[in-house]
């Protein structure tokens, strides 16, 4: 009779869904934290030890399953509509699917050499690495798919109350993201957003790159939770600083 040690169980489950959570953050564009990816697969990683260690049969039965499925999904992308939650975990589900497979297959294939269970950590291992790599490709073909037919949109800014908008450039180009929270990061002219900032702020930024002095004015003036620093790497310049701030919404309006 095989035996599965608990915390081999908890680091397996974990790892799993947060690369599962993540990749599908990525290719559905689900706006999300590394926080709420890691307290989502702490909630699915809890429930699935639930599942074997509560003496009760229905945690496990596919209601309850879905319904935990469906928490975990909220935790990770929380607010979302029906429809969007539908997207969500239809690529959830086929995404586990493509991992349980391929771990399945490679685990055929290695059982013979390292023994059946002892292959499975290298399985899903390796099931992962694919599935990040797929989920790269997935979502870089989108961007060239998307962008191949808008190469300009219109984007809504609000923040305090104030709002506005201003034309932008599909960049596939851009990779810059927030180095803390890992959000995607969207590049603007400082006189398109002068609206939304405040002076003593704006004036800060625009005296150099003097991050302390940008802290400064941020905690001053009550952006200290806002104001977002991104380094950053270009021709002719090696190493530079970026100020960001965080808004309140951002979105695309729709075609005409």
């Amino acid at each position: 009779m095989p035996y599965v040690y608990l915390d081999l169980f908890v680091l397996v489950n974990g790892v799993v869904d947060y690369v599962l959570l993540a990749v599908t953050a990525q290719v559905t564009q689900a706006r999300t934290s590394r926080t709420r990816l890691g307290l989502a697969a702490a909630w699915g990683t809890a429930y699935a030890c639930a599942v074997w260690l509560v003496p009760a049969p229905a945690l496990g039965r596919l209601p309850a399953v879905l319904l935990a499925s469906a928490c975990m999904l909220l935790i990770a992308f929380w607010p979302v509509t029906p429809r969007r939650l539908a997207v969500l975990a239809a690529w959830f589900y086929g995404l586990g699917c493509f991992v349980a497979g391929g771990a399945l297959a490679l685990l055929s294939v290695t059982a013979g050499r390292h023994g059946g269970t002892s292959a499975m950590p290298l399985a899903l291992l390796l099931s992962m690495a694919a599935l990040i790599a797929a989920g790269r490709a997935l979502w870089r073909m989108w961007r060239r798919r998307s962008g191949s037919g808008r190469l300009y949109v219109t984007l809504g800014l609000t923040c305090e109350g104030r709002a506005v908008r201003v034309p932008a450039l599909v960049d596939t180009g851009n990779q810059l993201r927030d180095p803390l929270t890992g959000t995607a990061v969207v590049v603007v002219e400082e006189a398109a957003v002068e609206s939304l900032l405040p002076p003593d702020l704006r004036a800060a930024v625009t005296g150099g790159d003097d991050i302390i002095a940008w802290a400064r004015a941020a905690s001053a003036c009550g952006w200290h939770d806002r104001l977002r620093i991104v380094p950053f790497a270009s021709v002719g310049r090696e190493r530079g600083f970026l100020a960001g701030f965080r808004p309140d919404a951002l979105w695309l309006e729709p075609e005409p």
